[in-house]
């Protein structure tokens, strides 16, 4: 799993996928205070750089030892920020064809 391509290729597209939602997070909260979208921008990329460093590490940190419940609670958490994210941007990927159309 250290070497594969896979978890490059996937770590890549959420990465890719994080500054899409985060473009259209931006414009979401354009109306809010300069206060509140500091607090929105900087939640927004702590919870997404925790969750591809934790991707990251996570074969280097022998997790295998750990009990089955923390390490499927981290990978469901990760997984879960992921397919919400892809969710969003189908959303807003059409959004962008509508106005670009």
């Amino acid at each position: 799993m250290r070497n594969s391509p896979f978890w490059w290729v996937l770590i890549g597209f959420m990465v890719l996928l994080d500054f899409y939602v985060f473009q259209a997070i931006r414009v979401v909260a354009q109306p809010a205070g300069a206060k509140t979208k500091t607090i929105i921008y900087f939640s927004y990329w702590i919870l997404s750089g925790l969750a591809v460093i934790t991707l990251i590490i996570l074969p280097y940190l022998h997790f295998e030892h750990q009990s089955k419940l923390l390490r499927t609670t981290i990978f469901a958490i990760i997984a879960g920020l992921f397919f919400a994210k892809v969710i969003a941007s189908v959303f807003f990927l059409i959004d962008d064809i509508r106005r670009g159309v």
